[in-house]
């Protein structure tokens, strides 16, 4: 059946509407690269190109007109478009050369080229309008450039659009640009050849860009063979010969010359671990019958599965599983562990591989309908819409695979009607399931790999059906036709099935991608001590010989070595000496079952191998034999694994009952935690949103773990502050501070290692606390020599395993250069920082090109920075020259593109710089004045203004528009605004818009002028409905309130509960008529 072609016309009336339109080029790109577009509204759409050079995404826009004499419909109109946009920009990726095109309808003014230079070019035509005030804002805000107005042409050129009335030509349409593709645009003019031939009053501008489209090179099949083999030997060797001499090395740090050396035992070592990490393997398991759904890790081994809830579990509880291998597992979890229980019969799994990712989709079909019952066909199509949704879903850009019992024949007749989706290699007859398979991969341009595969019999058949003995191919790989090439092979493995008691053989698929995933680190174990040696005085005694010795021989070598490598000898030395003499040698169990002997592995294994005897005699003359002996070998099996079990449970209770009666608990709850495990890990938790939806994505968990604490933890408290100033500060002696930052002495460091607790987890450095007592004065003195290099020199170390830290000042402090430079400086590992900082008394400001070259330079792992730096500085004539955009543009020079700055000469002697990185993330911002920028700061509650320059009604109201969450205000201003007093004042004057902080809870208007009192609690004014805190002068309420009689401020004080005055008042009777809830 043929789809219906779409109405291309155009419809009456103002439907708007936007498109991208694509040439035969751009198209083939465009669906090579995933066909991504997104029609965000009825104004605006996406498309997005993988180019090889850089992707580019293309919005088309059709912006609302001009609003026209401030009605509210039209400015209520642009804001939504400009919001909308704002949110597309913001999913956009922020590699990709983003090109917004349309009509804007707006004028972008000459004088602009001035006022924002940068983004506007000065070839401008018109007199800016609000929607070109609106349009260059939002370019400024995410450093897009006006191209048209970069490039000098006649005027018939640059105008894209004549007035009907006034026959003047204006620039409405406009191509913008991110501003670091600047120089790939080499010119924009408009075409009026164009405008004729659709009957449009808009005439054609066209950009010229240098990037260009370059296609990828063609490999034959041979090449392609052998490039997704597992490297050979000879390769590695060739490979390691080709290396240049007195080159760099890598991360690693082998120099070439070293691996050449090595000869040809480093390329075999080397080419067994090339081959180890080429064949990692993903497994998709079907009818589990597993309940609920969840991640288990099983001897390193992840299992992520879905099934039917436990209150429904039945014979027929299906059931679908992912199973990843260590590798595998490590790559998934270093990509956001994605994952989705879509079903009891579908499960999906994303890894965010090089170079392309991999979604996996395990599923398990429902067995094809048997004489057109009715519920068995609706069954099938509810499983295969759920499916197609789940791929609706899917990135189109990943490489798909769904495997798992689809129940179905794919037909030998299907190759010739579906070439291209069914290879020639099936071997069954078609059933309805098996057309409704391969229907659903032409449709989605997927392949059924398991037929375009020449193999015996015995290797394409999954599945003997019991009656006739026919082998079938039920179980299927399906990939996505475009990564057909990665698939080198598909085949039946049967040796697999007599393990683990299936009727379904493996079916594996061999895939040239490979996971990347961060270098494995090494791991460390943890030492143990048997505690019965420390009580032998002998080899206490010959411990502390060693230690003595170890002392003078290093003391006798003289060597200068810093601190660290003085305490990595000491940590190296105690770990070496304690694990000889006191080291529990007892082997523990590891990636296995403590009862599984090597004798039941032998019989196991001699088990498997009658499995596939048997199927190798199967309808021969000997498969009773061979039946019979498989069937004996697993009797035997279940008998001895049964045997061994108790056995081994009979041996630990002894050894939990022996320990508890020679008063050693410590001992037996290490067996029962042992045996018990350590629970269900907290990384597979399921975790719900507020909804009770089950959140799958690390990412998605981690940020409702966060709302969780935040509002766990960030509970609103009242804190009477008199109390507070009646708590005495502490104070210190002069005697007890100088022996506070005097070295600590040996008799200090002995009784501090005598109070550490025994049996308690050791640092990072691994050494227990019973090893540190047990080597006596020698240790101590050994640590004592340490510390008191580490006090006077003041070198501390590195923190490598530190990824995330989060620093935040909300006092004043001196101590920026002295402690908080020289401490993240430490942190040169760390992938994420934010710092939220107040620093006073420095000689120049806090800009890009400090935190660059004192902070970032050493991170060469940060990939994100939230951040915000205040700082005062005293003024001299170089400081006083500095604006905004001069702070800006240190930022962009070092790559940081949205950063806002506010610089605030409000003293005179010191000038106040905030700098922070947008998004605005953090809930407080302070000491900010009249010039602060037209962001949106929707995560602030806490506002501080203050300013030398009085604040006027229309400050408020920004204020209002801008901080749309604000809780606590807090106002310092001591100048009078310039307004009508007399008219302003008037409790019945209503010509002023009611400026409202519908969330403000909390107003501190201390140290103000009176007239902001009155302002405030005008409930003309200002409407105030949550304000429970206030804090004011009593004079000044008193006489704004006129003796608290007056009606037009009592509404604004109607829920206040809490007051705040500097002095001791005794209140009037009417004062709490006033306030009735104090």
């Amino acid at each position: 059946m043929n789809k219906p072609k779409p109405n291309l016309l155009p419809q009456p009336g103002s439907a708007h509407g936007a498109a991208a339109c694509l040439g035969p080029e751009a198209i083939t790109v465009w669906k090579n690269s995933g066909a991504q577009w997104e029609a965000v509204s009825s104004r605006i759409v996406t498309v997005r190109i993988e180019c090889r050079l850089v992707p580019i995404t293309i919005i088309a826009v059709y912006a609302p007109i001009n609003p026209s004499n401030g009605v509210k419909n039209d400015i209520e109109t642009c804001d939504e478009f400009y919001k909308t946009l704002q949110a597309t920009i913001d999913k956009t990726h922020k590699s990709d050369m983003i090109m917004i095109m349309g009509d804007f309808n707006a004028r972008v003014g000459v004088e602009q080229a001035n006022t924002a230079g940068g983004t506007v070019g000065k070839h401008a035509i018109d007199k800016q309008n609000q929607n070109g005030r609106r349009l260059v804002d939002f370019c400024l805000f995410n450093s897009f450039i006006v191209t048209n107005t970069f490039f000098p042409h006649k005027t018939v050129r640059q105008g894209t659009r004549m007035h009907p009335k006034t026959k003047q030509w204006h620039m409405l349409d406009y191509i913008l640009v991110n501003r670091k593709f600047r120089s790939s645009v080499q010119d924009v003019r408009v075409h009026r050849g164009a405008t004729g031939g659709i009957g449009t009053d808009h005439h054609l501008l066209r950009a010229k860009i240098l990037l260009q489209q370059i296609p990828g090179p063609t490999v034959d099949n041979e090449e392609l063979s052998r490039q997704n083999a597992v490297p050979t030997l000879d390769e590695v060797v060739k490979a390691i010969g080709q290396n240049k001499n007195k080159k760099a090395p890598g991360k690693d740090d082998l120099p070439a010359e070293l691996l050449k050396a090595g000869g040809l035992y480093v390329a075999e070592w080397l080419h067994e671990i090339i081959r180890d990490v080429w064949e990692q393997e993903v497994a998709a398991l079907a009818e589990t019958k597993i309940p609920d759904s969840g991640v288990c890790v099983v001897n390193g081994y992840t299992f992520i599965y879905s099934g039917s809830p436990s209150e429904l579990l039945s014979k027929s509880a299906y059931g679908a599983a992912v199973c990843l291998g260590p590798e595998a597992t490590n790559a998934w979890k270093n990509s956001g562990a994605q994952w989705e229980a879509v079903s009891s019969r579908l499960v999906t799994v994303r890894i965010e591989c090089r170079p392309v990712p991999i979604t996996i989709i395990a599923v398990y079909a429902p067995i094809n309908p048997s004489n057109g019952v009715k519920n068995d066909i609706e069954t099938c199509d509810e499983f295969y819409k759920i499916l197609q949704a789940t791929i609706d879903k899917t990135h189109k850009s990943d490489m798909i695979m769904i495997m798992g019992d689809f129940n179905a024949r794919v037909g030998v007749e299907q190759a010739n009607t579906a070439g291209g989706t069914v290879g020639k290699h099936a071997i069954d007859k078609q059933n309805q399931n098996g057309r409704r398979l391969v229907d659903f991969c032409l449709f989605n341009s997927f392949i059924v790999t398991n037929t375009f595969f020449p193999h015996k019999a015995v290797h394409q058949g999954t599945w003997m059906h019991p009656k006739t003995k026919q082998w079938h191919m039920l179980d299927y790989i399906l990939v996505n036709r475009k990564f057909r090439s990665s698939v080198q092979d598909v085949r039946a493995h049967r040796g697999a099935t007599g393990g683990i008691g299936t009727d379904h053989h493996l079916l594996r698929a061999k895939i040239r991608l490979h996971l990347k995933c961060r270098r494995k680190a090494e791991k460390k174990y943890r030492l143990r001590l048997d505690q019965s040696k420390l009580a032998d005085d002998c080899l206490l005694s010959a411990f502390q010989i060693e230690l003595a010795n170890e002392i003078k021989a290093i003391r006798r070598d003289n060597k200068t070595l810093s601190v660290n490598e003085k305490f990595t000898n000491f940590v190296n030395s105690v770990r070496e000496r304690g694990r000889h003499y006191f080291g529990n040698n007892k082997s523990i169990h590891k990636g296995g079952k403590e009862w599984f002997t090597p004798e039941l592995k032998e019989i196991v294994d001699k088990k498997a191998k009658a499995y596939v005897d048997w199927q190798l005699h199967r309808s021969t003359t000997n498969e009773n034999k061979y039946r019979n002996r498989y069937r004996t070998l697993a009797k035997i099996v279940q008998n001895k694994v049964y045997a061994r079990q108790h056995e081994y449970w009979e041996e630990l209770s002894i050894d939990i009952e022996n320990a508890v009666k020679v008063h050693d608990p410590t001992s037996a709850f290490q067996i029962i935690r042992r045996l018990r495990g350590n629970g269900q890990s907290i990384k597979h938790i399921p975790v719900q949103d507020k909804n009770g939806l089950t959140l799958t994505n690390s990412k998605d968990q981690l940020n409702r773990w966060k709302e969780y604490f935040d509002k766990m933890l960030n509970v609103d408290t009242t804190i009477n502050e008199q109390v507070l100033q009646q708590i005495p500060s502490p104070t210190v002696d002069d005697d007890e501070l100088s022996r506070q930052d005097a070295v600590p002495t040996l008799d200090e460091v002995v009784k501090a290692i005598g109070q550490i607790k025994n049996k308690k987890a050791p640092g990072k450095d691994d050494v227990p606390a019973e090893l540190l007592k047990a080597g006596g004065h020698y240790i101590a003195e050994w640590l004592h020599e340490i510390i008191r290099d580490v006090w006077e020199q003041e070198v501390m170390e590195d923190l490598p395993n530190l990824k995330c830290f989060s620093l935040t000042c909300f006092d004043v402090t001196d101590e920026y250069d002295y402690q908080i430079l020289p401490l993240l400086r430490r942190l040169q590992y760390l992938e994420e920082l934010t710092l939220y900082l107040w620093i006073n008394d420095r000689h120049t400001f806090i800009d890009g090109n400090h935190l660059y070259n004192e902070i970032l330079i050493k991170m060469a792992q940060l990939e994100r920075l939230t951040f915000y730096i205040s700082s005062y500085t005293y003024i001299d004539g170089l400081v006083r020259c500095l604006s905004n955009d001069d702070i800006k543009l240190t930022f962009t020079d070092i790559g940081y593109e949205k950063v806002a700055c506010i610089i605030d000469y409000m003293y005179d002697d010191k000038a106040l710089c905030h700098v922070f990185s947008l998004p605005f993330e953090f809930d407080c911002l302070e000491r900010i004045g009249n010039n602060f920028p037209t962001i949106v700061f929707s995560n602030v509650t806490y506002l501080w203004v203050c300013d030398t320059i009085p604040f006027e009604y229309e400050f408020f109201i920004r204020v209002a528009q801008f901080f749309p969450h604000l809780r606590k205000f807090h106002v310092m201003n001591a100048l009078s605004p310039s307004l009508n007093h007399t008219d302003f004042q008037r409790d019945t004057n209503n010509s002023y818009s009611i400026v409202e902080y519908p969330h403000l809870t909390s107003l501190t208007i201390i140290y103000v002028h009176i007239d902001y009192v009155e302002q405030f609690l005008l409930h003309t004014k200002i409407s105030l409905p949550r304000l429970t805190e206030l804090k004011v002068k009593y004079e000044k309420l008193k006489i704004v309130t006129e003796n608290f009689t007056r009606d037009a401020t009592r509404l604004n004080c109607l829920q206040v509960k809490r007051i705040i005055f500097e002095e001791t008042i005794v209140h009037l009777k009417e004062f709490y008529l006033y306030f009735p809830l104090l």
